[in-house]
């Protein structure tokens, strides 16, 4: 069924008065009855319906929906105790995902009559359970333990009796010996008999022991456990984690013993309250990384370890997780956990204590930089601990008094986080005084410098005694990182370096208007300020595919190496770019400059010899320079097509062939004239493709956007929320109150809800309020009113309102 109908017809059920939910069935059968199978949200209203009734076709529907939630109602389990046994398949064999379903399977069981033939029917539960091949899956076959039909627990019992504790089996003996008496369990014995190796060494003797006895019940007493049942899901459900508020450990050992758990199932057991400490320390031996990242706690005695020993990474990871947790404290990791350099590594971030603790560790460091230097080369190989640590280090100080990096290391590009002692480095300078970080900024080598700067958090006053001591390098290094924090980004443009700006070019998220100032030679101020060779190797070796921007922000740099590198690039498509381009050159270097690129004959890493400039364009420009003021020909006719006249009319002349010419104008430096463009469309509709570029623009303004919503396609061909329309409300320039207002036809306009709602239902209550408040007023809780509109939704053209308000007036 359609999704957003089945959306539409569930807001019916939700208006209809409990007393009209019949009638509405009545009049909208076919409709509910597809509702009821696939509706991800089901009204609480039919559901109560359903249940109370007796028609089995609704039932059905309800059944056979896999994922449909109703609140907090246990519909399955409701649905489950009616006891039908047409509905039982769908019920037993829903997504096990589900978080009723083990709640469900046990109501099934539960309302099973066995005198219902019904149960025992082809293509009925029992059948499923015990004459598929291949067997069903052993967790459909768990819940079968306790069911009223004797075939049913006797092919659960053959397939589970391995993975069951004695004490479980033997109960389920009893169960199934009440069942059926002396012929179900001698049947249960022949076929155990036969079923392969059932590690319980015992049953077989146990069961023909009861099959003698004069009453077979007392053999077989005894009760199963709540742990009795857990371990078996536990073996079935290979590595799924449940939770358990109490567990009988001593239980858990024997079923070990018997039959030794796999990985996967420790590591269900490991997160269980209590787990005692030898029983995770096995487990951890075994695997290591699981039980590392699952159990709900790890002994201290853990850390000694061979696995984690040798696997200091995992070693880490585990000390870090232990100290957020609280499993134990991070001064009992400093004083005891070896080697040094992985307790440091191990130490959270962002966490006060913990900086307080580390401001204490290197407080004997002090401000000397040959103490620091001596720690840091004694990190990779100290075995002790970090206490042991500083004070070798001091020690070693003394004796060696190290003045300078050794194996200095130049910047990365882009900058990366620093790892193993440079990181350990970095962490403990961040917890020392700044008096410290300041005496190293002489000795630090260029990567640490780097570092420091961009992952040292570091107080401005610092940052720029870096600059002053480690000069222009150290600010070029620092515009290294994609995601610099905004006043680094800020600081580091105002510095007007052109290796710098190369950088930040290059590396760094700088808008566009920052991308052409630099590209022009511009300083913040408006300074002149030279443009490196590597600015201009980066435009030529830009990947246009998905960065083009950044090589369409050269066209107005008005430098000749510049302008060469963008025309190499990329091919400029509007005639106001090129003459753009042309211009700033002019204005720049003069009339020689424009006859040179005109002239030119290589632009290297241009394939092909054509000239990238057409004859046209160069045919404009030559005759502009045999001119008296040629540079005012060029402005004048650049002014011309930038105007908003020109505009409207190149978009005008789209007739849906070729490419639409916006994105390439704005592209190339063009603005649009939106309050000309609003004016000029309301006299004649523009060509859809270009109205459709139009709403997509960034800076397009709302009245233009509700336009949009009237007049272009919601939704796109795969049936998605279109581009244009999920950025403007994701900006809020559109609302979800102007989609229901405006956006058609409806059905669309109500899909858009329901797709956005899905995704984020936080700013949604004020659209569902308007239908609430536009259902009321046009339907009311009229069934005949509420039939009609779901009758149109199909096919109607208008907005929400008129929908509404049509099938209003038709009902009266």
């Amino acid at each position: 069924m359609d999704s957003t109908l089945s959306a539409a017809i569930v807001v019916a059920y939700d208006f209809v008065p409990s007393a009209d939910v019949g009638d509405l069935v009545r009049r909208l059968r076919t409709e509910t009855t597809g509702m009821l199978s696939y509706a991800a949200r089901l009204p609480p209203r039919l559901v109560r319906y359903v249940l109370n009734s007796d028609d089995r076709e609704l039932r059905a529907a309800l059944a056979a929906n896999v994922g449909g939630r109703c609140g907090t109602m246990p519909w399955r389990a409701m649905l489950a105790r009616v006891g039908d046994p047409t509905l039982a398949v769908a019920l037993y064999t829903a997504d096990p995902a589900l978080d009723d379903n083990e709640a469900t399977r046990t109501a099934v069981w539960a309302a099973a009559d066995p005198a219902d033939a019904g149960w025992l029917a082809p293509g009925g539960l029992v059948e499923l359970l015990t004459r598929t091949t291949p067997p069903v899956a052993p967790n459909l076959l768990r819940p079968a333990l306790r069911a009223p039909f004797p075939d049913a627990v006797i092919t659960a019992l053959v397939a589970l009796a391995p993975s069951m504790t004695p004490r479980h089996v033997t109960r389920v003996c009893r169960h199934l010996f009440d069942l059926g008496g002396r012929p179900a369990l001698a049947e249960a014995v022949a076929r155990l008999s036969t079923a392969g190796e059932l590690h319980q060494p015992d049953l077989l003797g146990l069961l023909r022991a009861a099959l003698d006895a004069s009453e077979p019940a007392r053999v077989l007493a005894g009760e199963v456990s709540s742990t009795d049942e857990a371990l078996l899901r536990v073996r079935l459900q290979r590595g799924r984690a449940f939770e358990v508020e109490v567990a009988d450990w001593e239980s858990i050992r024997a079923e070990q013993a018997r039959l030794p758990f796999d990985n996967r199932d420790w590591c269900v057991l490991v997160r269980w309250p209590d787990c005692p400490d030898d029983l995770v320390l096995s487990a951890l031996r075994n695997n290591p990384y699981d039980v590392a990242n699952n159990a709900a706690r790890i002994p201290f005695d853990a850390l000694t370890e061979p696995c984690l020993i040798t696997d200091g990474k995992l070693l880490e990871r585990l000390l870090r997780r232990g100290i957020t947790e609280r499993w134990w404290s991070a001064e009992r990791v400093l004083d005891e956990v070896t080697p040094a350099r992985r307790a440091l590594a191990a130490m959270p971030d962002d966490d006060p204590a913990v900086d307080v603790l580390l401001t204490r560790v290197v407080e004997p460091l002090g401000t000397e930089p040959a103490l620091w230097l001596s720690l840091y080369r004694s990190l990779q190989r100290f075995p002790g601990t970090v206490l042991d640590l500083i004070e070798t280090a001091c020690r070693q100080a003394d004796r060696t008094r190290p003045a300078a990096w050794s194996s200095p290391l130049a910047p990365l590009f882009p900058g990366r986080a620093p790892e193993g002692s440079r990181a350990v480095l970095l962490r403990l300078l961040r917890c020392a005084p700044e008096e410290a970080t300041r005496a190293m900024i002489p000795v630090l080598d260029p990567r640490g410098v780097q570092q420091l700067l961009l992952y040292g958090r570091l107080t401005p006053r610092l940052r720029d005694q870096v600059y002053a001591v480690r000069g222009s390098a150290a600010q070029a290094a620092h515009a290294s990182r994609w995601d610099l924090p905004a006043e680094d980004l800020a600081n580091l443009s105002n510095l007007d370096d052109p290796e710098v700006n190369a950088n930040l070019f290059l590396f760094t998220l700088v808008d566009k208007a920052q991308r052409a100032r630099m590209l022009a030679g511009v300083g913040r101020s408006g300074n002149p300020v030279a443009i490196s060779e590597r600015l201009v190797t980066a435009v030529r070796g830009a990947d246009t595919s998905v960065d083009r921007e950044s090589v369409t922000a050269g066209i107005a740099s008005g430098d000749p190496r510049v302008s060469r590198a963008v025309l190499a690039r990329i091919k400029i498509h509007s005639e106001n770019g090129r003459l753009r381009l042309l211009v700033a050159l002019w204005e720049r270097h003069g009339p020689v400059a424009v006859r040179e690129l005109l002239d030119e004959t290589h632009f290297e890493g241009r394939r092909g010899a054509k000239h990238p400039l057409p004859a046209k364009t160069r045919r404009i420009a030559s005759a502009a320079l045999q001119s008296s003021d040629g540079l005012g020909e060029l402005r004048f006719l650049l002014a011309e097509l930038d105007s908003p006249e020109a505009i409207v009319g190149l978009l005008r002349r789209y007739t849906g062939k070729g490419e639409e010419p916006i994105r390439h104008l704005r592209a190339e430096g063009g603005t649009l004239p939106w309050p000309e463009l609003i004016a000029a469309h309301r006299t004649e509709p523009f060509h859809r493709e270009i109205l459709h570029t139009l709403v997509g623009r960034p800076d397009c303004p709302r009245e233009l956007l509700l336009v949009g919503l009237d007049s272009l396609r919601l939704l796109s061909h795969d049936g998605d929320v279109q581009d244009w329309l999920a950025r403007a409300l994701d900006r809020g320039v559109v609302t979800p109150e102007d989609v229901v207002r405006v956006g058609n036809p409806a059905r669309d306009a109500l899909d858009v809800l329901g797709r956005r709602r899905r995704r984020d239902s936080t700013p949604w209550h004020a659209p569902v309020r308007l239908l609430a408040q536009l259902s009321r007023a046009h339907l009311g809780s009229d069934p005949q009113a509420w039939t009609v509109a779901l009758h149109l939704f199909a096919d109607f053209t208008g907005t929400v309102p008129e929908l509404l308000a049509t099938a209003g007036a038709v009902a009266r």
